[in-house]
């Protein structure tokens, strides 16, 4: 519940400052009294509604991914996941590139990592060797553009990271 309010806090104060600059710029253009209160105003009450609507479309997305409980790592932007697999780095590679949906994606292999670039998604994939031919694997999503800009991931980057562990996870 508080990772909720926290992200409903930012994404209410993000519209307050964006409506308030574009409020006082345009009222400045018109020649218009700049009245504070009626700014914060404005700019809280688009924030609530606009939170709502988003919080809405987040919600539905991780229910949809099958998150009922959420904590602070929920909202992050930049998501991370270990898995520790017996799986060789070739195999690994050839599941990327024929998947329907990673195989669209550009593929980069520098040593071990792996790098899948699409549209504004960075996806790195870490690979390390541990005892016995397993291999541990850490999968990393983020987005391409400011950080500011994490209030409409919508989880984009958490589906991302889940659908890849499945992908590494199912049987060849």
């Amino acid at each position: 519940m508080i990772s909720i309010v926290k992200y409903c806090i930012k994404i209410i104060l993000f519209y307050i400052i964006i409506l308030g600059i574009s409020l006082t710029f345009v009222n400045l253009t018109l020649g218009k009294e700049i009245i504070i209160w009626k700014l914060l105003f404005c700019g809280f009450l688009t924030g609530i509604i606009l939170c709502f609507i988003q919080l809405l479309i987040l919600l539905q997305r991780l229910k949809k991914l099958g998150i009922n409980k959420f904590n602070k790592d929920t909202f992050k932007v930049h998501q991370k996941k270990i898995i520790e697999i017996e799986i060789s780095k070739t195999d690994l590679i050839n599941k990327l590139r024929t998947d329907v949906k990673t195989g669209k994606m550009v593929l980069e292999v520098k040593d071990n990592t792996i790098l899948l670039k699409s549209g504004s998604e960075n996806i790195q994939i870490q690979i390390n060797e541990l005892e016995q031919g397993l291999k541990q694997i850490m999968i990393s999503s983020k987005p391409d553009w400011f950080l500011f800009l994490d209030l409409w991931n919508n989880g984009k980057n958490l589906e991302n990271v889940l659908y890849l562990e499945n992908l590494i996870k199912k049987p060849v």
